[in-house]
């Protein structure tokens, strides 16, 4: 089955945050958030990840990178506007060995003690990415 990143723009009038999270469907997801916010909530991208892992680890390394420039508000929301197209492309980026091409990146592998490219390269591998 499917999995999708998504990125969710709350319509406040002021901030305009966004949320960027996962789901298989995300017309589901937007209706959930929405019971739980006074303001109206649009779907801003939709990416398609192939596997539930892969999809969490996107997620994982878009908030870490949105978080290092200093977007980060609270939980899974950012400070507006994002790119999600860009962001993932930088992401893919990473998970392919290119970091040299973004040094948004480089830095960021530079600095994460926890980063482990052997995991990467095994998702590859075994085909997840």
């Amino acid at each position: 089955m499917n999995v999708y990143l998504y990125m969710i723009k709350c319509n406040d009038g002021f901030n305009n945050p966004v949320k960027i999270g996962i789901a298989k469907d995300v017309d589901k997801r937007l209706n959930d958030l929405q019971i739980g916010c006074p303001y109206p909530l649009t779907i801003e991208d939709i990416v398609k990840v192939g596997s539930r892992r892969q999809a969490e680890y996107f997620e994982a390394t878009c908030h870490r990178l949105l978080t290092r420039e200093g977007k980060y508000l609270r939980g899974e929301w950012f400070k507006g506007p994002v790119d999600l197209r860009d962001l993932y492309d930088r992401v893919s980026c990473k998970i392919n060995g290119d970091v040299g091409i973004h040094p948004t990146l480089h830095s960021l592998r530079e600095e994460q003690k926890d980063f482990d490219l052997g995991f990467l390269f095994s998702l590859k591998y075994h085909g997840f990415i």
